[in-house]
């Protein structure tokens, strides 16, 4: 048997009140990218490092970003939420809730919001949010 899953059912809420937080999905996501850690390096080769081989050391740490996209729906609040965040340059706490329960709490500043009206297709918008300081993943509670 399996341990995979399927994603449909994955909620992206934002935090407000607390503590502790209380996580309120936001309206109509689609597809989720995201986040991402990426370990960054240091090259430390010296003239004496073993067979001559490049040297490395892992330094900082980058929590990634998070891009997806929304059925735009324009007096959703939890939609238009996401664009005054953009104006008021904050930093926000955000879930990303899995269908098995496991989440990842992060905050994150959002950089982009850009909305899509194709002729043939629907109303949609791809938001983007760069993480800042550690996401904390929390895998669901075996019982």
């Amino acid at each position: 048997m399996s341990d995979e899953m399927a994603a449909f059912g994955t909620l992206l809420g934002h935090g407000a009140g607390g503590p502790p937080l209380t996580y309120t999905p936001i309206a109509s996501v689609r597809d989720i990218d995201g986040p991402g850690l990426k370990l960054n390096d240091a090259e430390v080769t010296h003239h004496q490092s073993p067979g001559g081989y490049e040297q490395f050391v892992g330094t900082t740490i980058t929590p990634g970003e998070i891009t997806f996209q929304i059925g735009y729906v324009p007096t959703d609040t939890t939609q238009t939420d996401l664009v005054e965040y953009i104006d008021n340059r904050t930093i926000e706490p955000f879930q990303l809730l899995f269908p098995d329960d496991s989440y990842w709490n992060f905050d994150a500043l959002v950089t982009g919001f850009k909305p899509k009206a194709p002729v043939k297709g629907d109303l949609t918008a791809e938001v983007k949010m760069k993480v800042t300081g550690r996401p904390e993943f929390v895998p669901a509670s075996s019982f």
